[in-house]
């Protein structure tokens, strides 16, 4: 029997290369997002003395910037629009925690924020309170909710009643579906407490899955005001920019996208609010 012929052999073989190509490509990824930092700090790009020394203890600490997280560049560039405006503390709404969370909790060692941190998984929403205790940043685990496409575009074109046809149309969803990367209409389920009560200075947009992302536009679209800033995730995985751009005149700051990843990142901030008559 020729071993190179049987549905076995052909099944590790298939798997060996699926796993080299992985590996190659996760390989090749790390390679730019290296590449990018040191030409960005040979040319002085983002940096600037707080940010670099957060993020070297945030690193020193095992911090981590990878293709499950931010890119270091997209922290960099957010900060370096952030804290020009030289304020005594910046209120941050971050949608999807993880370790860009951790890093707020580091940065607070150099710079006056609070944080207001959204993340649906029980699990990781947990680890998150147990590991950070800072009376600045506040971590809500808030179970993800969904509505159909009909109720989803009636929020954007009624921002002012988002949240009561929310409340109206929103119903359950399964665990299971909490880590389905092409989610459909899904956002977290913010009761009236979890809304913030400070003005919002910028906001850190990297959940939840799929196109529901945006639904932080209309739902959020009384507290996003003239002059905050947002850092879009992923933001070429759907037409979040146009979404937000039915709601709000923005100018994008910076942006990048990745060759070896399917990763971008882009930093906007808003200029006015569009009137619901033009929305």
């Amino acid at each position: 029997m020729d071993i190179k012929k049987t549905i076995p052999y052909r099944l590790l073989r298939q798997i060996y290369f699926i796993a080299k190509g992985v590996l190659a490509q996760k390989s090749a990824s790390e390679e730019e997002y290296n590449q990018e930092n040191i030409k960005d700090r040979e040319s002085n790009t983002f940096y600037n003395p707080i940010t670099d020394s957060a993020i070297n203890d945030f690193k020193n600490q095992n911090g981590i910037f990878n293709d499950f997280s931010l890119a270091e560049s997209s922290v960099r560039a957010f900060l370096s629009h952030l804290l020009v405006q030289n304020k005594s503390s910046y209120h941050i709404c971050e949608f999807g925690g993880g370790q860009s969370t951790i890093f707020w909790n580091i940065l607070s060692n150099y710079v006056g924020i609070k944080i207001t941190t959204y993340e649906h998984d029980p699990e990781w929403a947990k680890y998150l309170q147990e590991r950070i205790i800072n009376k600045n940043i506040f971590i809500k685990h808030c179970v993800l909710m969904q509505v159909d496409d009909d109720a989803r575009e009636n929020m954007f074109l009624n921002p002012n009643e988002s949240i009561q046809i929310w409340d109206s149309y929103k119903h359950d969803i399964s665990l299971e579906q909490f880590k389905n990367p092409t989610l459909k209409g899904a956002f977290y389920n913010l009761e009236v407490e979890d809304f913030p009560s400070i003005n919002i200075d910028a906001i850190v947009l990297d959940g939840p899955h799929g196109n529901g992302r945006s639904m932080c536009f209309p739902i959020f679209f009384k507290h996003i005001k003239p002059g905050t800033l947002i850092l879009v995730d992923d933001y070429h995985h759907y037409p979040f920019l146009d979404d937000l751009g039915r709601l709000f005149k923005f100018t994008i700051l910076e942006e990048r996208r990745y060759l070896h990843s399917n990763k971008g990142w882009v930093v906007i901030q808003v200029i006015a609010k569009i009137s619901v008559e033009n929305g």
